[in-house]
């Protein structure tokens, strides 16, 4: 879930907003020679380089530049929401999969789903800014090894941190007119 805060803004450039609303790609994306995204197979162990093809669903109904407006007058924290979620699927079978962004979403869950009884859980927060010179992120590769090293400590089959960081940048991507301007930022987590 993407939740709105407000805090003091760091400084990694994530991508230049103007020219990305223009339709070009600059900042610390830029340059890198970075082929498109595709499906790929589960790395092996000990590798953290994957690479999926995130399918973009953007929201159908997604929420008005005024009510969105309205709402960032005072976020405060947990209690505001963006119109989408990443999700990544896992199975051993597949490994990670069917990667995509989407509306924001209930989960269905089954009474005897396991995790209701058995539970493990990972989640990592960070923050976009919104500036001048396009958005920025607080060191996203630290919190993607993190989430790696979670699922490792707690033999769940870990992320790539390649695929968590594009997860990040493709939702922030869809929903940066969530992020506030000053210094208020969009919580994900």
């Amino acid at each position: 879930a993407n939740i709105l805060d407000f805090g003091t803004p760091q400084k990694h450039v994530l991508w230049d907003l103007p020219a990305m609303e223009a339709g070009c790609e600059t900042g610390s994306r830029a340059g890198r020679d970075r082929p498109a995204p595709e499906n790929a197979p589960v790395p092996t162990a000990g590798s953290n380089k994957m690479s999926l093809k995130f399918d973009i669903q953007p929201a159908a109904n997604p929420t008005s530049e005024q009510d969105r407006s309205a709402r960032l007058v005072d976020p405060g924290f947990g209690r505001i929401f963006t119109d989408h979620m990443a999700i990544v699927r896992y199975s051993q079978a597949k490994g990670w999969h069917d990667a995509r962004v989407e509306s924001r979403a209930n989960f269905p869950l089954d009474p005897a789903t396991a995790v209701l009884h058995y539970a493990q859980e990972i989640f990592e927060g960070l923050k976009a800014y919104k500036r001048d010179n396009g958005v920025n992120l607080f060191r996203p590769d630290a919190n993607a090894r993190r989430f790696r090293n979670s699922a490792d400590r707690m033999a769940m089959a870990p992320l790539p941190e390649s695929v968590f960081i594009e997860a990040v940048e493709q939702l922030v991507r869809i929903d940066s007119a969530w992020i506030p301007g000053g210094e208020g930022s969009l919580y994900l987590r």
